[in-house]
């Protein structure tokens, strides 16, 4: 639990970071790649994040980041982070009671 609410917490932060920032990189980046990205987060949506937050090898906090620049639904990324690592976590302890 203590590992899941770190997560959470640092994922949070990532959010707004990204959200507060979002002005500053929307003159950096071209708002079309932003976008781009937003697009592509609600073409695959839930199934994206989740898998973002389930498999270990892909770069959740960037996406994160991300998300909170293009204004990403707050509360959706957070319950579709939290699934993921639930899912994560809960396949890692079955796999551990098992051996």
């Amino acid at each position: 639990i203590g590992t899941l609410a770190g997560y959470m917490t640092a994922q949070v932060i990532n959010y707004f970071l990204g959200k507060k920032a979002s002005n500053l990189i929307l003159h950096l980046l071209s708002k079309k790649k932003v976008y781009s990205a937003r697009r592509l987060a609600n073409r695959y949506g839930a199934s994206g994040i989740f898998l973002f937050n389930f498999l270990p090898f892909l770069p959740a906090p960037i996406l994160t980041f991300a998300l909170g620049i293009a204004k990403y639904n707050f509360t959706r990324l957070m319950i579709l982070t939290l699934l993921g690592k639930i899912a994560i976590y809960g396949v890692v302890i079955a796999i551990h009671a098992v051996i």
